[in-house]
């Protein structure tokens, strides 16, 4: 080793200290996520109703949506001015009506198992940023700085922000999304904490080193990090190379200065790239679309008909459009009309396996044959019976509850109610389905008056069924009868599993089965809808009911159906505890079979209840 070679080792050893120092002085800002801490929205249109349990956060159309967040995490004595930015990121699920979003603060405390349009805090009149959004599946950032400031000069004031819109409707993600799972996230930039401190106190010299024996001067020793050069050795007689002297030993380390005052902040870095988008989830529902990979249990919208996958299709393996190919789709049929005649019957072939029976909806056109058995001898081939004038195609219904239409009730856009053959409607209503239309929500308009009412499934004559061949030859179908009142939609199931509806004659006047957010009287002998899960995998379900509950046990049990006909199977799990207006029980599940709620009613009012259930 030279000397040259010594003091460059030197030289990159304090250049390695120096860029050392600078990188930790960079580290003085740094940025928080902050976790939403409750999220619900409400609906002009159902004051009462809390859907503080819902995976979804609807605004606009009469929907106003509350988020707050947990601001637990940002260092302890933090101050306004040490926030340089805070920003809350959205993700997009859906758009209906695409337009501006406003964002406001909220002036009031809630709850978000407490929250309805009844209880509404009060939102600030002035936004405190607003944002435009056109495309579903999207990310949108807004700038909350000033509002976050404000909450930490006042930390009792964080009652979060309110997203609402006259022109917009749209759908994003609440926290209890399991699905895409992308609640809000708040992002805020923390600057400096505190000033640098003095610089430490330069410690000790360490003593010399031991001198070598006379001869040629030795080499210089490397300098020690600390201390300064210590003086050279006597020149000796010129000789042997004298050994090199013994280290001398590492002086006292110098007391630890006070903290050095923090450097400037340094310009904040480049945004990290994007992360990959994550595997979609199994879709619930929804229009058919070709980019999305679907699992068995999916149900989709396509050609106004519903289909249930049975088979993985998408980009990832096969693209197969519902209604092609009966090995990846089933189409599900909406609840019978009433029975025609019966024709002529011919021999009877063989019956082909009867397909899984999706969720129900409005009565369209009919779908493609299940998958054939095999087939049987050929018979002689029956007369076929004449065909009975179909019904004309109602149009697809919105998604929401339908009730029976009742001249008191204030009806807004998007409502869809059904006359019944008792009610009041007048004669010529009875048994078809309407529409709201009208922008001015009014009551006391017959749903016969186009100006506020269209009317999306007519009640029909019914034709004569015609004879079966030997293949099952089918005579041209009768028309369809009356369409009955949608069920009510249920919350969203975890992992994309439909609801099956069917009907069930009651036994006695206290016992109803329930439809997601449907009212019901106690009444014998009457068919009711009977909302039940399908189970593919065995699980612990967990069944939640909100509502108007009167402490009456409700029940889990497993159901079964035949075609349209429901009926109970096994108590499950009973819930008997009342907390808030809700009650839970769990119970663990076969797979492959229905679950459904029951309990017993008071015959003479009405009660409004909701029930959804986890499955884990």
């Amino acid at each position: 080793m030279n000397v040259g070679s010594a003091v460059a080792r030197l030289i990159s050893l304090r250049a390695l200290i120096v860029s050392g120092l600078i990188g930790f002085a960079s580290l003085a800002a740094h940025a928080s996520d902050l976790p939403v801490a409750a999220d619900a929205h409400v609906s002009a249109s159902r004051a009462s109703t809390n859907y503080g349990y819902l995976s979804n956060l609807y605004v606009g159309n009469g929907y106003t949506t509350l988020i707050r967040f947990d601001l637990s995490n940002l260092p302890s004595g933090i101050t306004a001015s040490q926030v340089s930015a805070a920003k809350v990121t959205f993700f997009v699920n859906r758009v209906f009506t695409a337009g501006t979003v406003n964002v406001a603060a909220v002036s009031g405390t809630w709850t978000e198992s407490g929250l309805t349009y009844s209880n509404l805090p009060a939102i600030a009149s002035t936004p405190v940023n607003s944002f435009t959004t056109t495309t579903a599946g999207t990310y949108i950032t807004v700038d909350l700085t000033s509002l976050v400031q404000s909450w930490i000069t006042t930390p009792a004031s964080n009652y979060g922000i309110a997203l609402s819109s006259s022109g917009a409707s749209i759908v994003l993600d609440s926290k209890e999304n399991d699905q895409t799972g992308h609640a809000a996230d708040l992002d805020v930039t923390i600057t400096s904490m505190g000033a640098t401190g003095a610089t430490g106190a330069t410690g000790a010299i360490g003593p010399q080193g031991i001198q070598g024996i006379q001869g040629l001067q030795g080499i210089q020793g490397i300098q020690g990090a600390v201390g300064p050069t210590g003086p050279a050795g006597i020149q000796g007689a010129t000789g042997a190379t004298g050994a090199v002297g013994v280290t001398g030993a590492t002086g006292a380390a110098g007391a630890t200065g006070a903290t050095g005052l923090t450097g400037v902040t340094g310009a904040t870095g480049a945004a990290g790239a994007t992360g990959a988008t994550g595997s979609t989830g199994a879709a619930a529902g929804g229009i058919y679309n070709t980019a999305i990979d679907y699992v068995p249990g999916s149900v989709v919208e396509y050609n106004n008909s519903t289909y249930l996958a049975i088979t993985n299709n998408g980009p990832s393996t096969t693209t197969v459009v519902p209604g092609s190919n009966s090995a990846y789709w089933v189409q599900s049929s909406g609840t019978a009309g009433a029975t025609g005649a019966t024709g002529a019957t011919g021999a009877t072939g063989a019956v082909g396996a009867q397909g899984i029976q999706g969720a129900q909806g409005s009565t369209g056109a009919t779908g493609t044959a299940g998958t054939a058995g095999a087939t049987g001898a050929t018979g002689s081939t029956g007369a076929t019976g004449a065909a009975g004038a179909n019904g004309a195609t109602g149009a697809t219904g919105t998604i929401g509850a339908v009730t029976n239409y009742q001249s008191s009730t204030v009806y807004s856009y998007g409502s869809v109610v059904y006359c019944p053959s008792s009610g009041f409607c007048e004669t010529s209503d009875q048994g078809s389905s309407y529409i709201y239309i009208n922008a001015t929500p009014t009551s006391g308009n017959d749903p016969s008056n186009t100006t506020y009412w269209q009317e999306i499934a007519s009640a029909g004559g019914i034709g004569a069924t015609g004879p079966q061949g030997s293949q099952g030859l089918q005579g041209a179908a009768g028309a369809a009868g009356a369409t009955g009142a949608t069920g009510a939609t249920g919350s969203a199931f975890a992992s994309g599993i439909p609801l099956y509806y069917g009907s069930r004659v009651t036994s006695t006047a206290n016992t109803s089965f329930m439809a997601p957010n449907s009212s019901y009287y106690g009444l014998s002998a009457t068919p009711l809808p009977l909302g039940a899960v399908w189970v593919p995998t065995a699980c612990t379900a967990t069944m939640t009911v909100t509502g108007d509950l009167n402490a009456t046990p409700i029940y889990l049990y497993t159901a079964s159906f035949s075609g349209t006909t429901g009926s109970l199977g096994t108590e499950l799990a009973a819930c008997t505890t009342f907390s808030d207006g809700s009650c839970s029980a769990s119970a663990a599940v076969s797979a492959n079979q229905f679950i459904t709620v029951e309990m017993a009613k008071d015959a003479t009012s009405a009660q409004t209840l909701g029930w959804s259930f986890q499955c884990q």
